[in-house]
């Protein structure tokens, strides 16, 4: 996101001249006018972008006048920056707006061939992908950032870009790359004077310093350069709290962590008052005030998580203060505060997901617009060309005629097949979105799952009211569930799938089921071929997790028969039970479970059919051929 240092450093690109077109005709505004008309969208622009965190409906009017001043003045160039800014206004929830007036903004720009604007336009629609954690084309529009940005001595884009660039490869783990692009944007932030991009760029470094004290000092010159900017209150909360992080002495850190809760509830900032609020908890454990790191949590900080709806944060939190439990001997609350940390980090990863799918959704949806709206361009600009040559063409017009309908029907037709191999393109990508989710939690549940254990082991062991056998029993209980989460978590992580026999892991399945859901299932399972794809397994293990867990929801009585055989070079998967069953319309929007069955179907070129009616149960079969399939990048 563009940093509010890089909006006003926009000024001196936009004080030049404003031009307008009226009916056709191009006339120069009168100068003070035009004057006028300039320095107010520059102010708006300037108050939208201080307030796009601490209040985005009114810095949403300011850019919306903004974008109508710069159309009143014919101003492209202020237009563009006007409608980069109501991106960046948007990019908060509304991402398929953000998106739209991103590629608005970048195609008035490259059509009027107006690039001023363009590195901050390119750094901006990074971040989208970014939180779609589509890294790679986050990395692609960065580096064209950076190239236009030395192209046309854009310092500030430049090193913002480096910073963003860094951010990524620190995810990634690529901790070298990481730190190359953090010096090279603190160079940069230094030669051309960027306070805020200097202060991000220490900040960013202080973690790669081979001792405390040089990361506290890199910190302090983080702050020292924040502070002579406006508008860097959220970067300078955040070294504050880094900052108190390093600090050995707990008053002092103490002192530099109320600070930072000052600050931020000053200027809005929720989520840096959560951290600070996390931090300062620990800090009061070290020096033994136990009752006022639990009122800090229960009293303050839990609250404030959950009016904002914070799931990330508000596991974090519940983990906090199970410690602070431990180390107060509340073991039972310790426990129950435990497994509220585990549900809320579930939910807080659905969230996640959904908002990552979310983003690629309308990132599909606008790319599929654009592209209908080409061809129809398109299919104007040819009808208008044939209109003008009729006159001239007359004995041809049966020739032209029948050209021009072949030539209608061949656009409609690659236009067709285009948007199938889109829509085919995005059902792969979500499915992928979703096995990545899938492993993620997997390995979230299972070192969820280790640390219960450990700390349940650990708190069964304190507890000398407990005799050797019933502390035996609880112990071997544990095992068993432990035992059986490490198997949830195994089925859902699918490079474990793909080391498994495709005939053990749908037996496992159908056994857990039995024993865990209590349904009542009669399953066949033919022995697969030797060889049978990886992709063919994954997606039909899917399917059938789906099925299971569609019986296990809407038909828990119902009498189950799930048969997998392999005729001829196939595979076919038969499900039915004699549950309630439901009405289903092809041409109706499915539930995301029925429409995940039908696009895995489709990318392993088979095929789904399902039968049911109220009062008649459900009834499906996939078919799909064994071959191995192509693969994707």
């Amino acid at each position: 996101m563009i940093k509010c240092t890089t909006v006003f450093l926009f000024i001196f690109y936009f004080c030049v001249f404003i031009a307008c077109e009226n009916s056709g005709e191009t006339r120069v505004l009168p100068q003070i006018h035009a004057e006028r008309i300039h320095d107010s969208i520059v102010t708006l622009d300037s108050l939208a972008a201080l307030l796009v965190f601490k209040d985005p409906d009114l810095a949403t009017e300011y850019v919306n006048k903004a974008i109508d001043l710069a159309k009143e003045a014919h101003s492209t160039e202020l237009l563009i920056r006007s409608l980069n800014i109501k991106g960046r206004v948007m990019s908060g929830d509304q991402f398929d707006s953000a998106f739209y007036y991103y590629t608005l903004a970048l195609a008035i720009s490259d059509s009027n061939k107006i690039f001023s604007e363009k590195a901050y336009i390119l750094y901006n629609l990074s971040r989208l992908y970014f939180l779609a954690s589509d890294y790679r084309s986050s990395i692609v529009l960065l580096d064209s950032s950076i190239r236009i940005g030395e192209s046309l001595s854009i310092p500030a884009a430049i090193s913002a870009s480096l910073i963003a660039l860094g951010n990524i490869f620190l995810i990634t783990e690529e901790y070298q790359q990481a730190k190359s692009c953090y010096d090279s944007a603190l160079h940069i932030a230094l030669k051309e004077g960027l306070n805020r991009e200097a202060g991000v760029a220490y900040a960013n470094l202080a973690q790669f310093q081979a001792n405390n004290d040089s990361g506290i000092a890199y910190l302090r010159k983080s702050l020292i350069f924040l502070n002579r900017q406006k508008g860097t209150e959220e970067e300078q909360v955040n070294s504050e709290i880094n900052l108190a992080m390093r600090l050995q002495d707990p008053d002092s850190a103490i002192c530099f962590y109320r600070g930072a809760i000052v600050k931020a509830n000053a200027y809005h900032l929720p989520i840096a008052t959560l951290g600070a609020y996390n931090n300062l908890v620990y800090k009061y454990m070290k020096k033994g005030l136990f009752a006022k790191a639990e009122r800090c949590l229960r009293d303050t900080a839990i609250p404030l998580a959950l009016s904002l709806k914070n799931y990330d944060w508000l596991a974090t939190l519940y983990d906090t203060y199970s410690d602070v439990l431990i180390l107060n001997r509340e073991f039972e609350k310790a426990i129950t505060t435990l497994r509220q940390s585990i549900e809320t980090r579930a939910l807080s990863d659905r969230i996640i997901a959904e908002k990552q799918i979310r983003i690629l959704n309308a990132v599909l949806e606008l790319n599929n617009k654009n592209l209908l709206i080409t061809e129809k361009e398109k299919l104007l600009i040819q009808k208008d060309r044939w209109l003008a040559q009729m006159h001239f063409w007359l004995a041809f017009a049966g020739v032209l005629i029948l050209a021009a309908t072949g030539l209608i029907f061949w656009i409609k037709q690659r236009a067709k097949n285009r948007l199938q191999r889109t829509k085919l393109t995005s059902a792969r990508q979500i499915i992928e979105a979703e096995e990545r989710e899938k492993e993620k939690n997997a390995m979230e549940l299972h070192d969820s799952m280790n640390l219960l254990i450990s700390k349940v082991s650990n708190t069964i062991q304190s507890l000398p009211q407990i005799d050797r056998y019933t502390r035996k029993a609880i112990e071997d209980y544990f095992a068993e569930f432990s035992s059986n989460v490490r198997s949830i978590s195994h089925r859902l992580n699918k490079k474990i799938l793909e080391k498994h026999p495709f005939h053990s892991l749908v037996k496992g399945m159908c056994e857990d089921a039995i024993n865990y859901s209590h349904l009542r299932i009669i399953y066949l399972i033919s022995d697969a071929p030797p060889r049978l794809p990886v992709e063919i397994t994954i997606h039909f293990i899917r399917m059938i997790q789906e099925l299971l867990a569609n019986a296990r929801k809407y038909a828990p009585q119902a009498e189950i028969k799930l048969i997998v055989r392999f005729p001829e070079n196939r595979i076919e998967l038969v499900y039915s039970d004699n549950g309630p069953g439901f009405t289903y319309k092809a041409e109706e929007i499915a539930g995301m479970g029925i429409a995940n069955i039908f696009s895995r179907a489709n990318l392993i070129n088979g095929k789904a059919e399902i039968n049911t009616e109220p009062g008649h149960g459900v009834y499906w079969i996939v078919r799909a051929p064994i071959v191995e399939q192509a693969e994707t990048s």
